[in-house]
C-alpha cells in the first residue's frame, strides 16, 4: 500500500480516493481492498499503532469452508457455522441476514487476507 507515514503537510496536501479511518482489522482490509482496485489510500489511526479492536481478538478469525480446513479434510459448513453463531450469541434483533453473510464470507474473506500476507 506504499508509504505507511508522511509528514502532515505531505498528507494535506494530496488527493485521496479513499480515506479509512480506523487501522484496525476492518480498516486495513478496506484500505487493502481498496488499494487493490487502484484507489489512492489514505488510512488515518489516533493511536501511535496499528491496532484497533481487532487486537483484542488474539489473531483469532473464526471462519468456514477455509483451504485450511480443506487441505486437513475437515469438513465445515456456512450454515453450520451461521446456526453456532446463532447458538452463541443472544438475537437481541433479526441478524440473520448478518450472520448469513458473514458465515459464507468468512472463508474466502480468511482465503484472500492469507493471500495478503496475513498469518
Amino acid at each position: 500500500m506504499g508509504r505507511t507515514t508522511s509528514s502532515r503537510s505531505e498528507t494535506i496536501n494530496q488527493s485521496y480516493d479513499v480515506i479509512v479511518v480506523g487501522a484496525g482489522g476492518a480498516g486495513l482490509a478496506a484500505a487493502c481492498a481498496a488499494a487493490e482496485q487502484g484507489a489512492r489510500v489514505l488510512v488515518l489511526e489516533k493511536l501511535p499503532a496499528l491496532l484497533g479492536t481487532t487486537s483484542y481478538s488474539v489473531g483469532s478469525f473464526a471462519a468456514a469452508e477455509t483451504r485450511i480446513q480443506s487441505a486437513a479434510g475437515i469438513q465445515d459448513r456456512a450454515e453450520d457455522f451461521q446456526e453456532d453463531m446463532a447458538l452463541a450469541t443472544p438475537q437481541t434483533s433479526d441478524t440473520s441476514a448478518l450472520r448469513a453473510m458473514l458465515a459464507h464470507e468468512s472463508g474466502p474473506t480468511l482465503n484472500w487476507l492469507e493471500r495478503l500476507g496475513v498469518v
